[in-house]
């Protein structure tokens, strides 16, 4: 049985510009670093505007060209420096998802694993919390996401971070990775790609990569671990078959999660008969599924 706090619930396809947004996009020009970078800012988010709200070829014009001038961007949020690689990011750091962090609370020395760490938020917070007596393992495929991912992790001089480029499934092997126009929906799960803007211009079809896939089972026992404290998912669709290849580590090490997913009925099924506790947190993000903590007694 599904224990369920909903701690808010976003419309899906929402396209007109809050007063939040706005003041988001206000907090992200302050937390850049020099005049240039808030410059660079400033022209992103104008770039950006017109696709977030007209998904037009003139609105992915402006996504590409914005994407562009953000890459070049430095952020300081807190204790972390971080660049982005699309406008879209920019949320991460504005509280997105601040409810997760109400859970996800870890302590020096503990071992995170972050599944689709996409270009390194939590991976980076979480490397400063545990510090030099812990360890973060970051596993994201895209090769545009994971190069912006190690230049973070170099940025904020996390030696304790170990960054691996391929998607987590439950079976070695190769999958065509679909890329979508927003850098944080890329799946490689075709149903997930259907309701996702393509990345190309002008083609209505996604566009597609090879990238390898890894069991996570087998990739963790090579690092001789001794513990694994946490576990975040964030794998657009893909959550199921990244637990089936983490069965023998959950087994293990009972580690607490945190996962994105629409299948509930899957989460429990897999996860219950490990002794697993599923509470539902809702849904943190626009259009985004819900979130779910994961925990043993």
């Amino acid at each position: 049985m599904l224990k369920e706090q909903t701690l808010c619930t976003i419309p899906r396809h929402c396209r007109i510009p809050t007063i939040k947004h706005l003041l988001d996009r206000a907090a992200v020009l302050a937390a850049a670093r020099g005049g240039r970078d808030k410059l660079a800012v400033f022209l992103a988010c104008a770039l950006y505007l017109p696709g977030w709200c007209f998904p037009s070829l003139l609105g992915r014009a402006g996504d590409r060209l914005s994407s562009a001038v953000i890459r070049r961007t430095l952020l300081q949020i807190g204790s972390v420096k971080m660049k982005v690689s699309q406008v879209a990011l920019l949320e991460l750091s504005m509280n997105y998802e601040e409810q997760l962090w109400r859970y996800l609370l870890p302590r020096p020395g503990e071992v995170f694993l972050d599944v689709g760490a996409n270009v390194g938020w939590y991976t980076l917070h979480v490397g400063r919390a545990v510090g030099p007596a812990g360890l973060v393992l970051a596993v994201e495929p895209d090769q545009d996401n994971f190069a912006v991912l190690k230049e973070n992790i170099r940025l904020n001089h996390l030696s304790n971070v170990i960054a691996l480029n391929f998607a987590a499934w439950d079976r070695d092997g190769e999958l065509d990775l679909i890329l979508a126009e927003t850098c944080t929906g890329h799946t490689v799960k075709r149903e997930w790609a259907n309701s996702a803007r393509p990345w190309s211009w002008f083609s209505e079809r996604p566009v597609t990569v090879k990238v390898p896939a890894r069991r996570l089972d087998d990739v963790l026992q090579k690092q001789n671990l001794t513990r694994i404290d946490w576990v975040k998912i964030d794998v657009e669709g893909a959550e199921v078959e990244v637990l089936r290849g983490l069965r023998q580590t959950l087994t293990r090490f009972q580690p607490r999660i945190l996962v994105e997913s629409e299948s509930p009925e899957d989460l429990t099924g897999i996860l219950q008969p490990m002794g697993y506790q599923v509470l539902l947190l809702g849904q943190l993000a626009p259009g985004a599924p819900p979130n779910y903590f994961c925990y043993t007694r």
